[in-house]
């Protein structure tokens, strides 16, 4: 869960697995969670040249199949 400007973000990930791995990443630092950081994960370049802090949520699964992975965003009602 997220504030954003607009209200509450929210992302739900739902798996037929136990061990799954996930983290959350800003500017190649983690931030939560057990996965290491790539330096290159969290930025957004919104044109050459430029590179911002982004945020970035990887999620990591080592499985047999059948592997059933569900998300779900919720967004602020637009008032």
């Amino acid at each position: 869960t997220l504030l954003s400007p607009y209200g509450w973000v929210n992302l739900s990930i739902q798996s037929t697995l136990r061990n799954l791995q996930s983290s959350v990443v800003r500017a190649g630092e983690t931030l939560f969670g057990g996965l290491p950081a790539d330096p290159t994960w969290g930025w957004v370049s919104p044109t050459y040249g430029v590179k911002i802090p982004a945020l970035s949520y990887s999620v990591s699964v080592e499985s047999v199949f059948p592997l059933t992975v569900s998300t779900e965003w919720t967004f602020p009602a637009d008032e």
